[in-house]
């Protein structure tokens, strides 16, 4: 494997053109390099360092798949696959056990992993697709090449949309069933302590959990509000998305004629405070 210099190295080139003019590797070094990019070279770093994380990533599967292969952490140190992989590399359990899952299956994608290695995958989804592989092997096979093509444009979340739908093309009573299942999950609870705090819990579908989401995403996003402008807001993304709920259900009360209460009434609420003396 070929290890290039890093993105710095590459977006940095001496004003006299005669090579890299990036000597060293400490912060101090590498802030000072940052800081004279231009604008266009630091735009371009960015995308450049992402591209080599995730080209990073998939050299580091094919490793792992061949450490596997070569049965190294039990013939050398009595070790599972994932266990090295704790021990040596401070991965966590999960990231462990989805890293050598993934290299175990990536032998079967060639065009994916070979797409994935120039850095046009990402890493995430990397493991969605060897999952897909792994739990349908036949028809997957099948469909590699143009797995291997959307995966270098299609993010994250579209992957992860693209995958399900194929599934369920591919066997439809299963994803008809898997529907219904997570239909019967869908619920929402609420709670009241004796202060009158309140406590929200609940499952959503997938396309509730969207809905519910890209509504308190823009509402609570800064450059929505209409203090955005306020340096003096120090709220929290979570207690940006609290109020932004509250508003949401507030402007739905306030602009709806035709739902009553149970009782008669138009919803309306009352907000009491009481004093302690």
């Amino acid at each position: 494997m070929c290890y290039q210099n890093s993105v710095l190295d590459r977006a940095l080139v001496s004003d006299e053109g005669g090579g890299l003019d990036v000597p060293g590797t400490d912060l101090e070094t590498i802030e000072d390099s940052i800081g004279r990019l231009s604008g266009a070279d630091l735009k371009q770093a960015v995308v450049d360092a992402r591209r080599l994380i995730d080209r990073t990533h998939a050299e580091l599967v094919l490793l792992v798949a061949e450490l596997d292969s070569r049965q190294l952490p039990e013939l050398d140190e009595r070790l599972t696959t994932t266990g090295w992989l704790k021990y040596h590399t401070r991965m966590t359990a999960t990231e462990a056990s989805g890293t050598y899952r993934t290299a175990r299956v990536v032998p079967h994608m060639p065009t994916i992993i070979g797409n994935a290695v120039k850095g046009e995958v990402p890493a995430r989804s990397l493991h969605l697709l060897a999952q897909a592989r792994d739990k349908h092997r036949d028809e997957f096979v099948v469909h590699e090449e143009v797995f291997g093509d959307i995966a270098t444009y299609l993010s994250v979340t579209d992957m992860r949309r693209a995958i399900n739908h194929w599934e369920q093309q591919i066997n439809y009573p299963k994803a008809l069933q898997d529907a219904q299942h997570v239909e019967k999950l869908r619920s929402l609870y609420l709670a009241q302590t004796i202060d009158g705090i309140g406590d929200i819990k609940g499952t959503l579908t997938s396309e509730q959990y969207l809905t519910v989401k890209t509504a308190l995403d823009a509402h609570s996003d800064p450059y929505n509000l209409e203090s955005n402008l306020d340096t003096d807001d120090r709220r929290t993304p979570a207690q940006r998305r609290a109020d932004a709920l509250v508003d949401i259900h507030r402007f739905w009360l306030d602009h709806n004629d035709t739902v009553v209460t149970s009782g008669g009434e138009k919803p309306h609420i009352t907000k009491r405070i009481t004093k302690y003396v």
